[in-house]
């Protein structure tokens, strides 16, 4: 479960910027 891990890091790592 790869995928699921990544989406939930680019989640957070796109609000972190913003």
């Amino acid at each position: 479960n790869t995928s699921h891990s990544d989406q939930s890091v680019a989640s957070v790592t796109i609000c972190a910027p913003q």
